[in-house]
């Protein structure tokens, strides 16, 4: 059942039946937290790439067995606050590797 509900959906853009493979219903009381659900690994891995170093020990910041990162979601936003421009380039192709491979 669920997964017919976000399944082959269709959105209608100018007029146009748009067939979508992979979504979660905008404004659907489930959407909030199957999204969650969806996005949990890239959280994971953005939180090791913008890891907080511990100044006296100088390793990334832990939380039981979870990095704590520079990376903030909220919904469907995200803020990620890089140190330098090559962590910058990291968590961007970290973005990038995770939309091709959930094809979003």
């Amino acid at each position: 059942m669920i997964k017919d509900l976000f399944t082959n959906s269709k959105i209608n853009i100018d007029g146009e039946e748009i067939h979508t493979y992979s979504s979660v219903a905008q404004g659907g009381c489930s959407s909030p937290i199957l999204w969650l659900c969806y996005v949990n690994d890239i959280v994971i891995e953005l939180n090791e790439a913008t890891a907080i170093i511990d100044p006296a020990t100088g390793l990334p910041k832990k939380r039981g067995k979870h990095t704590i990162g520079s990376s903030y979601f909220f919904a469907n936003d995200l803020v990620c606050f890089c140190r330098d421009h090559a962590q910058l380039n990291k968590v961007i192709e970290i973005l990038k590797k995770w939309s091709l491979r959930n094809e979003i």
